[in-house]
């Protein structure tokens, strides 16, 4: 399926709030990329996001009401979505991605 896959890291300071999450994709923008690994989001809770933008967010972030200046991420375009096999929410600090490659060939992002 991916000729070739680009992954990059991201050190976002926030994307807590609508107007960050915008800014970063404005900033973005003229990046290739698939999937971009994100640190320090800022964002609560644990969960699949799915953007207007048509893109997706795979957070991990502390529990809901408790003051984070951590919290990772992955964002990536939301028809990479049929390609997720699994999502492991670790922690704030750390989330794994396992994407369906070629044949029976998988990547694991963490």
């Amino acid at each position: 399926m991916f000729p070739s896959l680009y992954v990059c890291t991201y050190n976002s300071r926030s994307i807590a709030t609508r107007q960050r999450l915008t800014a970063f994709e404005e900033e973005i923008r003229n990046v290739k990329y698939d999937v971009i690994g994100i640190a320090e989001t800022r964002l609560s809770g644990s969960k699949r996001v799915d953007l207007p933008s048509g893109y997706t967010i795979y957070q991990s972030g502390k529990p809901q009401g408790e003051r984070t200046y951590a919290g990772v991420a992955f964002y990536m375009p939301s028809s990479l979505n049929k390609r997720v096999l699994g999502v492991v929410f670790v922690s704030d600090r750390i989330i794994e991605l396992t994407l369906q490659l070629r044949g029976r060939r998988t990547l694991r992002l963490i």
